[in-house]
């Protein structure tokens, strides 16, 4: 495998807390054209959720519920990340692979910011973890970004996640990640790493996983329209007049519906604006930093995920996310999101 020289990204882009899913001034090199988005899933197809997940939330966790399974490893460890910069987990990857684990690590090549003309945020951990004789693949150039964040280990347990492995994800953003045993989820999982680790295209047939470009737009069309009391939502992007205006029909039909985004972020001015408009509730926060993706229905689902509210998050980048119904989860995530919208 091609070693790259070495290179020690910028601080700043290091310590970013804003990984959003749409470029800006610097692009990345135009990519092989996104397939089409797939009509397999329909407003029915979503399921019913997933119970008996684990849930971690972010900040000030800390490391430890990931580095804990990564080092525990015992046969395999198959990790999709979007950005990789946090030196504990770069080395329990290494610790795992050097105990025999087989270990395979798909990066983005060009995260949000970055220039072809030079290396990118991911360089100095491609190079790192190539050194150490891990297989580490750049992302197929099929989709726009490869915003995912997941990883599976021994083919037994899913991690599903809003998180970048980065300093700030653990110590200055909101975030959340599922820990998911269910062998349909798991195995799906898997498979979807398989295709994007050889470069080919995934139908997705788990009703509890959402997928980006393939049914993410449709299977949160159908969460918002299940909506008939609460609907509250953390977003770091709000840019999509669709399910824009699906928060919004869910308003006017009695709905409470309630977001909770970043304040001084100028490319949202537009989306929030709209949702006000149609009589949603939005809250702006300073502190934590809102990179948390989540859709909380009427107390009885929630959508936890990589997917931001953007075109280009649902319809061009590879996502993930997970459906949940774990009663410990979503009590959680509810008190999560009452603690920031008084915040």
């Amino acid at each position: 495998m091609r070693t790259w020289r070495a290179w020690l990204a910028c601080a700043p882009l290091l310590l970013a807390t804003g990984c959003g899913s749409q470029s800006a001034a610097s692009p990345a090199p135009a990519p092989v054209a996104a397939p089409a988005v797939s009509r397999v899933a329909s407003a029915d197809s979503l399921g019913s959720g997933v119970d008996g997940v684990r849930l971690y939330s972010e900040p000030h966790k800390g490391t430890r519920w990931l580095t804990r399974p990564i080092r525990a490893a015992e046969h395999t460890l198959d990790l999709t990340m979007y950005l990789l910069t946090n030196k504990t987990i770069i080395h329990d990857l290494e610790y795992a692979n050097a105990k025999g684990v087989r270990v395979r690590v798909i990066l983005e090549h060009y995260p949000f910011g970055d220039s072809a003309s030079g290396p990118g945020t991911n360089q100095s951990a491609y190079d790192q973890l190539d050194a150490a004789g891990i297989s580490v693949h750049w992302a197929s150039r099929r989709y726009t970004l490869t915003h995912e964040k997941s990883m599976v280990i021994d083919g037994a347990t899913a991690y599903i996640l809003t998180l970048n492995f980065t300093a700030s994800a653990f110590t200055k953003n909101r975030e959340f990640g599922i820990v998911d045993q269910n062998s349909t989820d798991v195995a799906t999982t898997e498979a979807i790493f398989n295709a994007d680790w050889v470069g080919k295209p995934y139908v997705n047939h788990d009703p509890n996983l959402l997928l980006s470009p393939v049914d993410s737009r449709m299977k949160l069309l159908a969460l918002i329209g299940r909506a008939r009391h609460t609907l509250d939502a953390y977003a770091e992007e709000v840019q999509d007049p669709g399910l824009e205006t699906a928060l919004v029909a869910a308003a006017k039909r009695g709905v409470t519906v309630r977001l909770i985004s970043n304040a001084g972020d100028r490319s949202n001015t537009r989306g929030i604006a709209r949702v006000q408009a149609g009589r949603v509730a939005v809250h702006l926060v300073t502190a934590p930093y809102i990179h948390a993706k989540l859709v909380l229905v009427d107390g009885k689902w929630a959508f936890v995920g990589s997917e931001n509210i953007s075109a280009a998050s649902l319809d061009r980048n590879r996502e993930l996310g997970v459906l949940v119904r774990d009663a410990g989860a979503l009590s959680s995530l509810a008190a999560t999101f009452e603690s920031d919208w008084g915040s």
